[in-house]
């Protein structure tokens, strides 16, 4: 869950997002196989040093396989709030990319065939600032086409409010 007292003065979060489940499917059959094949290799040996090594490597792949995959899935999020469209991602070094609402230019998404089955998707946001850091592609996310809609409403509200804004001002400024 995103940070309340990270948000601005009147934002409020819209929609929050970690990448699709099965990010993390082929990392638990794989521990579930490896854990399988390790105590079965366990009971193969009397030998207290193979033992020990059998445990260790059960204890490494296990690590590599599942908590890595876990974490890095627990410290991805896509936060899409009235103002901004928020991305952190990092177990201990963070990389974070924030696009304001109004700089949306283009969403699109791409759904391959097995998303569709599991339903989830690439999305890229693009946006009015300049370069290759400018653009924001969110890769695995539950229900890309729903994102899409929710972004473009998004901008759609915050463009309606910069209008009322300015008109509310330029009314103050004529009176």
């Amino acid at each position: 869950m995103y940070p309340a007292e990270l948000l601005g003065r009147n934002e409020e979060i819209t929609m929050e997002l970690r990448p699709h489940w099965r990010a993390l499917f082929f990392p638990i059959v794989f521990t579930i196989i490896f854990l399988g094949a390790g105590g079965w290799a366990y009971t193969l040996f009397d030998n207290v040093a193979a033992r020990w090594v059998i445990l260790i490597g059960v204890f490494i792949a296990s690590v590599i396989w599942i908590v890595k995959p876990v974490a890095i899935w627990l410290s991805t999020e896509y936060v899409f709030t009235t103002e901004r469209i928020i991305t952190r991602s990092g177990i201990i070094a963070k990389k974070g990319i924030d696009i304001p609402v109004s700089k949306v230019v283009n969403v699109s998404f791409k759904i391959s065939i097995l998303g569709r089955m599991l339903n989830y998707g690439d999305i890229k946001i693009e946006s009015a600032g300049e370069g290759d850091d400018s653009d924001v592609y969110i890769h695995s996310i539950p229900n890309p086409q729903a994102v899409q809609r929710e972004v473009y409403k998004l901008h759609d509200e915050d463009d309606s409010r910069r209008r009322r804004r300015a008109y509310d001002g330029m009314k103050d400024r004529d009176n």
